[in-house]
């Protein structure tokens, strides 16, 4: 087990990193364009931002897909009900 004195050594050069880190770009400041985009500001001419859909439908597959190992027990009822659902109908 670590001692005091060495937790504290530890937090001041994980302090002195951090500091050193160049800042973030904060969230009111406008992200750069990226490169060969030449109709960045055709995409948000209209007051809509430009939906990267295909990013958004892999972020929902993904989430699909790991959805029976986070939430195993809500995924196993669910299964359940719809089973006695599909059962009763018959």
């Amino acid at each position: 087990m670590a001692t005091k004195a060495e937790l504290e050594t530890e937090l001041a050069e994980l302090r002195r990193q951090l500091a050193e880190r160049p800042q973030s770009i904060s969230p009111s400041e406008p992200e750069p364009a990226e490169d060969g985009d030449d109709n960045a500001d055709a995409d948000t001419a209209g007051g809509f931002e430009s939906l990267d859909l295909e990013k958004e439908i892999e972020t929902l597959i993904s989430d699909i897909d790991n959805f029976p190992h986070k939430q195993a027990l809500l995924f196993a009822l669910g299964v359940f009900a719809l089973g006695y659902i599909v059962g009763r109908n018959r």
